[in-house]
C-alpha cells in the first residue's frame, strides 16, 4: 500500500509541475513562439520518456503520448506548421512501425508473435457480437474517406476534415489493437491527467489574467476561457465529455479523491463561466443521474451542494447572476419546446430541417467537410451560419444515409454493449474495469447533448475517437472474459 501511495504521490507531483509548464509556455507563445516551442518539447519529451519507462513496448508508449498531446492541437506542432501538430507526426511514426513490422512479419517472417496477437484479436472480434460495431466503424470510415470524390469543391478545410476522420480512427484502431485494458487504465490514471491539469492551468490563467492562445477566435470575452479549442462550445465540450472520468474513481485504486473532487469542482466552475447551455444541461444530467446510478450518494450529495455554492459565488463575482439563471432556464424550457435553444425562428432548428432533408434527397452525401458548401447556398437566410452544429447533420450531410445509419447503429451498439457488460462486471469482474465501463458510459451518454453545440464535431475532436478505442478495447480483450464466456 505504502509502494502504491508513493507512486501515485510521485506520478502527481510529476502531473502538476509539467502541466504548469506546460500551461505557462503555451500562453508565452504569443510573446515569443520559437521559445515557447522548444520548451514546450522539452517538457513533453519528459513525459513520453516516462511512458517509455512505464509501459512495456515503445509502440504503447507513443500511443499513450498521442493520446495525451492530441489535447493539445495545433499549438504543439513541428516546425511551427499548423498542419503538422507533434500528435499527427508521431501517428505517422506508429503507423510506419505498424507497416514496417508488417513487412517483417508477413514477407521476411523474422518474427511472429506481433502478427500473430493481431490475427488472434481480429478472430476474437470475428466470434462476437463487436464485430458488428467494428464492421460498422469501419464501413463509416471507409465510406467518408471515399465519400472525397464526391466533392464539387475541394479547399484546405475538406483536406484537414478528411485528415481528422481518417486520424481518429486509426488512434481507436490502435488503441484496439496495441493496448491491453491495464495500459489503458494506465493511460487514464498516470498520464490522461497531465492534459486535464494543463487545461485547468490554461483556462484559470484565461479567467483571471485575461490572456488567450494566440489564434483564438476574435470576438470572444477576454475572461472567457476556451483553453485549446478555438471558443467555448468547443471547449464546453471537451469538459463535459471528460467530467465523468474526473469523478467517476474506483475505491480500489484511488487515494487521490480530494484532488479528483477539486478538479471537479474546477470543471463546474469553468463550465459555468463558458455560459454554454447545453454544457451546463449535460453536466447537470450527469451529476443527478450520478445520484441515482453509483454507490457514492453521500460524495455526490456534498458535490452537488457545493456545486450550487460555487455556482452563485461565480455568478456575483461576475455579475452574471441573472445571465446564468436565464441561460439555465431558458436551455431547460426551450429544451422541452423546441429541441434546442430558442423556441420559434430558431436558426440551428434552419439548419437541421435543410440538413436532415438534404440527407434524405442526396443519400450519398456531399463528401467530407461538404456541408458547409451546402449550407452556404442559405446563409443569407441562416445569418451566415453555415456548420451543421450537429453531429448527426453533419454526418449526414457529408456522408448521406450511409454514413448516417452507420455511425448512428455503431454508437447506439457501442453504448449497448459497454451497459450490458457493466451489468454483469457487478459480480464478475474487478474493480478497476468497472470504473472504466463507468466512465465510458456516463461519457457517451454526455456526448449526444453536447454535440449541438460545437460547429462541427469531427473537426477538430480527437476525444470521441479516443473513447470509442477504449470502448472498443474492452468489448473485446481476453482479460475481461465477458464474451469469450457468451460466445
Amino acid at each position: 500500500m505504502k509502494r502504491e501511495y508513493k507512486s501515485n504521490l510521485i506520478n502527481f507531483i510529476f502531473s502538476i509541475f509539467i502541466s504548469l509548464s506546460l500551461a505557462i509556455f503555451f500562453i508565452l507563445q504569443a510573446q515569443n513562439l520559437t521559445i515557447s516551442l522548444v520548451f514546450l518539447y522539452i517538457f513533453t519529451s519528459l513525459i513520453f520518456l516516462k511512458m517509455v519507462f512505464d509501459f512495456k513496448s515503445l509502440k504503447e508508449s507513443l500511443l499513450s503520448f498521442i493520446i495525451v498531446t492530441s489535447f493539445f492541437g495545433s499549438y504543439l506542432r513541428v516546425y511551427n506548421k499548423t498542419y503538422l501538430p507533434v500528435y499527427r507526426v508521431c501517428l505517422i511514426v506508429l503507423i510506419l512501425i505498424e507497416i514496417a513490422e508488417l513487412i517483417r512479419n508477413i514477407i521476411l517472417k523474422i518474427k511472429k508473435s506481433d502478427f500473430n496477437l493481431l490475427v488472434n484479436t481480429l478472430m476474437k472480434l470475428l466470434k462476437t457480437k463487436v464485430s458488428y460495431l467494428f464492421l460498422l466503424i469501419c464501413v463509416f470510415t471507409i465510406y467518408g474517406l471515399l465519400s472525397y470524390f464526391r466533392l464539387d469543391k475541394i479547399s484546405y478545410w475538406n483536406y484537414q476534415y478528411l485528415a481528422f476522420l481518417l486520424q481518429g480512427f486509426l488512434i481507436s484502431l490502435f488503441i484496439v489493437f496495441i493496448f491491453n485494458t491495464r495500459a489503458i487504465y494506465k493511460v487514464i490514471n498516470n498520464y490522461l491527467y497531465i492534459s486535464i491539469f494543463t487545461i485547468l492551468f490554461v483556462s484559470l490563467i484565461e479567467v483571471f489574467f485575461k490572456r488567450h492562445l494566440p489564434e483564438i477566435k476574435e470576438g470572444i470575452s477576454a475572461h472567457i476561457p476556451v483553453a485549446f479549442y478555438y471558443n467555448p462550445n468547443n471547449f464546453g465540450l471537451i469538459l463535459s465529455v471528460l467530467l465523468p472520468f474526473v469523478y467517476l474513481k474506483d475505491k480500489e485504486f484511488s487515494i487521490k479523491k480530494v484532488h479528483d473532487f477539486l478538479i471537479t469542482i474546477l470543471f463546474v466552475f469553468i463550465i459555468v463561466i463558458i455560459g454554454s447551455r447545453l454544457s451546463i444541461i449535460a453536466v447537470s444530467i450527469f451529476l443527478f443521474l450520478s445520484l441515482f446510478l453509483q454507490q457514492y450518494r453521500v460524495k455526490l450529495l456534498n458535490l452537488i451542494v457545493v456545486f450550487s455554492f460555487l455556482t452563485f459565488f461565480v455568478s456575483l463575482l461576475y455579475r452574471k447572476l441573472y445571465l446564468l439563471v436565464s441561460q439555465i432556464t431558458g436551455a431547460v424550457v426551450s429544451l422541452f419546446n423546441s429541441g434546442i435553444y430558442e423556441v420559434s425562428e430558431n436558426v440551428r432548428l434552419q439548419l437541421y430541417r435543410l440538413g436532415l432533408k438534404e440527407m434524405l434527397k442526396n443519400p450519398l452525401g456531399h463528401g467530407p467537410g461538404g456541408a458547409e458548401y451546402f449550407y452556404s447556398n442559405f446563409k443569407d437566410s441562416l445569418g451566415n451560419m453555415i456548420n451543421p452544429h450537429s453531429l448527426w447533420v453533419e454526418i449526414g450531410v457529408n456522408f448521406g444515409l450511409i454514413g448516417f445509419l452507420s455511425f448512428t447503429c455503431f454508437y447506439g451498439g457501442l453504448l449497448y454493449l459497454l451497459i450490458k457488460k457493466r451489468l454483469w462486471c457487478e459480480t464478475n469482474n474487478k474493480n478497476y474495469i468497472k470504473y472504466l465501463l463507468n466512465y465510458l458510459i456516463f461519457s457517451l451518454l454526455v456526448y449526444p447533448i453536447v454535440s449541438f453545440s460545437p460547429s462541427s464535431n469531427i473537426y477538430p475532436h480527437i476525444l470521441p475517437w479516443i473513447i470509442y478505442g477504449f470502448a472498443l478495447n474492452l468489448l473485446t480483450k481476453s482479460e475481461n472474459n465477458y464474451y469469450a464466456k457468451a460466445a
